[in-house]
């Protein structure tokens, strides 16, 4: 019995490149990424969240956030 298998030789040349002619498989699947950008979102409110949550737990240390806030929104006011 002889077996069909075709013995493949170490020195054979590699396959050509496919070229450019090739059709490309269309996918008519829609996916859709969720983009989160950091530049576009005010930064403001999220300051203020953050701010306010802290003198909740820690209201000894109030005029050091309030002063800390103003600077950074004075900051990011100069800078937009």
């Amino acid at each position: 019995m002889q077996c069909a298998l075709q013995k493949v030789s170490r020195n054979a040349p590699p396959a050509p490149p496919p070229t450019l002619s090739t059709p490309k498989r269309v996918t008519t699947q829609r996916r859709f990424a969720m983009n989160f950008n950091l530049t576009n979102t005010p930064l403001e409110p999220i300051l203020a969240l953050l701010i306010g949550i802290l003198i909740l737990f820690v209201p000894r240390f109030l005029n050091y956030f309030v002063a800390g806030y103003l600077i950074l929104v004075g900051i990011l006011g100069l800078t937009r």
